[in-house]
């Protein structure tokens, strides 16, 4: 985005999405670009929501574009005297679209940038799963594994699940599950993925703790969990 800063740096701060695409080569700034900036929370300084940006997109990016074309073409004077100062009026005939969802806007930063910017899905959980009772995920290289048989204790919130069945037909589950420090595969054979399912835990989103056994794959050389005891985390207390 270096052009985008030599143009703020040289013409003075940006009004609003309008201004910053009208300002910028709509060649380079094309609709795909501005979506991604918006759903990264790059674009939150204009004060407009994420869904009401997104909602616009394709026609700030064609009036840019058309106003680009006009310019060059020697037919800019009318374009150079307008403002493109705040997005067109909420009236009752055309209300703003509802913002998105926290946990859908972080899903984005996420998604786009590789962490989260303005918040963590596990924020309303943090008392519980940051407290000393739990192992952090991203400390698993540091525990002692002398006793390869021993279960820890863990929280976090399931990332990811892939459901598959062994070759005596039995269901188990692969889960990445993340908690503020990181990361970590986990399998849940059947005995412990079926409670854990029929209970509605075994999804994308769902917020849990769970004893498991650390081993160490053989192809990856990384730390895995197997986890049992699977309930449901408490919130924090209100």
């Amino acid at each position: 985005m270096a052009m985008a800063i030599n143009e703020r740096e040289e013409n003075g701060e940006y009004e609003s999405l309008d201004d910053f695409c009208d300002r910028l080569d709509s060649k380079v700034i094309n609709k795909r670009i501005l979506e991604n900036l918006v759903k990264a929370g790059a674009m939150d300084w204009t004060g407009e929501t994420r869904a009401g940006m997104a909602e616009r997109i394709e026609k700030v990016v064609a009036s840019a574009s058309s106003a680009q074309k006009d310019r060059a073409s020697g037919q800019g004077g009318l374009f150079d005297a307008m403002e493109f100062a705040a997005p067109p009026p909420v009236t009752a005939d055309s209300p703003a679209p509802e913002e998105w969802p926290k946990d859908e806007r972080l899903e984005h930063e996420k998604e786009l940038l590789g962490f989260y910017v303005t918040g963590h899905p596990l924020d309303k959980f943090r008392g519980v799963v940051d407290s000393e009772r739990f192992i952090k995920l991203g400390l698993l290289d540091e525990v002692d594994l002398r006793d390869k048989r021993a279960r820890f204790p863990f929280a976090g919130m399931i990332r990811s699940i892939e459901h598959k069945v062994t070759k005596a037909g039995k269901p188990f589950g692969v889960v990445v599950v993340q908690d503020f420090t990181g990361d970590r595969e986990m399998v849940c054979w059947s005995e412990s993925y079926l409670p854990a399912r029929d209970a509605g835990l075994m999804a994308a989103g769902q917020v849990i703790r769970f004893q498991a056994q650390i081993s160490i794959d053989d192809r990856t050389e990384q730390r895995r969990l197997t986890g049992a005891q699977i309930r449901r985390a408490e919130r924090n207390p209100t």
